[in-house]
């Protein structure tokens, strides 16, 4: 006998809603209201370019000297200081919020891999070649670090690269003589020359991590 779902109703909240909109550009003047169709909305523009990153930051950090908690509100604000105005690089911003973060105890783990997220789109929106590579480099190295390491690794498998192949690339670059030039290395393996410099040069500043290791993180 099957049995017959009835309806249910639809729970009705009578609650108010508050709509705030994040402004990053320098507008003056920002709107208070939209239309979208017959409908207009009241909202409260935030300014971001009115905020200094560089203090916000410091203020957290001083926060955690002193032995006082980071809030969950501050680590939210955190991960926006992309959006905010002053002086500190957009380079430095994203690794000062992602260490802390990482350090937090407000968040679970799964929540701050959600807040990692948003940094990451952040730093693909505002960081140009050079500083994006860079960060990723930094970050892959991070426990949190997760999307970074598989964008990397995909970026590597686009060139045909495996990790297991671009490992074994690494013990021989680890190994090779001194005398060997770059060029002669880049031949040996069937890589380019920047990328066995690259390679060189991240084992001197990491001699500690293992091929494997240092392949996931420049893949």
């Amino acid at each position: 006998m099957r049995k017959k779902l009835l309806p249910q109703k639809k729970k009705t909240l009578h609650v108010d809603v508050t709509t705030y909109v994040l402004c990053s550009g320098k507008m003056k003047k920002p709107r208070k209201k939209i239309k979208a169709g017959i409908n207009t909305y009241r909202i409260i523009p935030i300014m971001m370019r009115e905020k200094d990153a560089g203090a916000f930051i410091k203020v957290l950090k001083e926060k955690i000297q002193r032995g006082e908690a980071v809030t969950r509100s501050d680590l939210a604000w955190l991960t926006l200081t992309p959006l905010m105005g002053g002086k500190v690089s957009q380079k430095e911003r994203i690794l000062d919020a992602y260490e802390l973060l990482r350090d937090s105890t407000a968040f679970s783990q799964e929540e701050k891999e959600k807040l990692d997220s948003v940094l990451y789109v952040m730093a693909n929106k505002f960081l140009n070649g050079k500083e994006l590579k860079k960060v990723k480099e930094e970050m892959q190295m991070m426990p949190l670090g997760r999307m970074w390491r598989e964008d990397g690794i995909a970026e590597g498998r686009s060139q045909g690269l495996t990790e297991g192949r671009f490992a074994a690339a690494v013990g021989v670059i680890r190994k090779m003589d001194s005398d060997l030039s770059y060029e002669n290395a880049a031949r040996l393996l069937d890589l380019d020359i920047d990328r066995v410099r690259e390679i060189y040069e991240f084992i001197q500043k990491h001699p500690e991590q293992t091929d494997l290791q240092i392949a996931q993180a420049l893949l």
